[in-house]
C-alpha cells in the first residue's frame, strides 16, 4: 500500500497537466517504458538484469532497494533495478 501511495504523490507532482499524449518507448528487453510531455520518463524493468538510465535521469520511484551511485555501465548513470 506505501508503494501506491508513493507512486500516486509522484503523479500528482510530475504528471500532472503534462496532458494524456504519450510516446512508446524500445528500451530492451524485459521493460516497458514510455515518455510524456516535460520530458518525464515512466520506465519499468520486469526482467532479470539492471538497466542503465541516461546520466540526466533520475529515479522516482522504485519497489526495490536502488544500487549506489554511479554504480551504471556508463559512469554516473542510474541503474533500474529488476523488480523483483
Amino acid at each position: 500500500m506505501h508503494l501506491h501511495r508513493r507512486a500516486l504523490a509522484v503523479r500528482r507532482r510530475q504528471v500532472a497537466g503534462l496532458g494524456e499524449e504519450l510516446t512508446w518507448v524500445d528500451a530492451g528487453p524485459g521493460t516497458v517504458c514510455f515518455d510524456r510531455a516535460g520530458g518525464f520518463r515512466c520506465l519499468v524493468n520486469l526482467g532479470d538484469a539492471p538497466v542503465d538510465l541516461s546520466e540526466a535521469a533520475e529515479i522516482l520511484l522504485s519497489s526495490v532497494a536502488l544500487p549506489p551511485a554511479g554504480a551504471g555501465a556508463s559512469a554516473g548513470c542510474p541503474l533500474v533495478p529488476p523488480c523483483g
